[in-house]
């Protein structure tokens, strides 16, 4: 089981101790995207944003230490990030990981993130356990998280937290993109993600098994 886990076939819910099928093991059957997605309403409302911004989007959620990125809508440009569906990365280098933190009490952070560096042997990935607890706080209080950097040179991204859970989990809706392109952008973006997220949220009010 956590052989795949670490290849991002299953997602690990510490707190609960269960396991649960990624969109990585979609070939087997066509039942994940509905049990994740219900019928399309998340996925309609990434198609907006994507097409609003033009800029790669996605949603992606805590598996163990990592981010997975579930769901991927890349980006209408030549000169893009590429990022593929059930890719994982270590949560305390991406700004998704950090909107995903930032729901978790300080004590909480502090564990994940003591263990996230024990699991990379890079030390270059590793993060001040002070530093990173002191920085969520202002993720919560900014209720955004933006980057450029990392976790690749050149690129950005920007994440907000979606009022709804995917088996569970809580879920990272973000854009992505060339740092050039979305650093002139941030506050418009900040403003659509979180118009998009009241969405959802209304969409999910509406339909309670999503």
């Amino acid at each position: 089981m956590k052989s795949l886990t670490s290849l991002g076939y299953l997602n690990y819910d510490r707190s609960r101790r269960v396991y649960f099928p990624t969109l990585r093991v979609t070939r087997l059957g066509d039942w994940i995207p509905n049990a994740l997605f219900g019928q399309g309403r998340i996925l309609a409302l990434m198609q907006q944003l994507h097409e609003r911004t033009g800029e790669n989007v996605g949603i992606g959620v805590l598996n163990d230490v990592h981010v997975q990125y579930v769901k991927m809508i890349l980006s209408n440009y030549a000169m893009r990030v590429h990022v593929e569906e059930g890719f994982m990365r270590i949560a305390t280098r991406t700004p998704p990981g950090w909107i995903l933190l930032a729901a978790k009490s300080d004590a909480e952070v502090d564990k994940l993130v003591r263990r996230a560096n024990i699991s990379v042997s890079d030390k270059n990935e590793r993060v001040n356990v002070n530093d990173f607890v002191k920085m969520i706080g202002r993720v919560r209080r900014a209720k955004y998280a933006y980057a450029e950097h990392i976790p690749l040179q050149d690129a950005a991204s920007v994440c907000v937290s979606i009022p709804i859970k995917l088996q569970g989990q809580s879920v990272a809706l973000g854009i992505g993109g060339l740092a050039d392109r979305l650093r002139p952008r941030l506050s418009e973006l900040v403003q659509i993600l979180h118009e998009s997220a009241a969405a959802i949220a209304e969409e999910a009010s509406a339909a309670p098994g999503l």
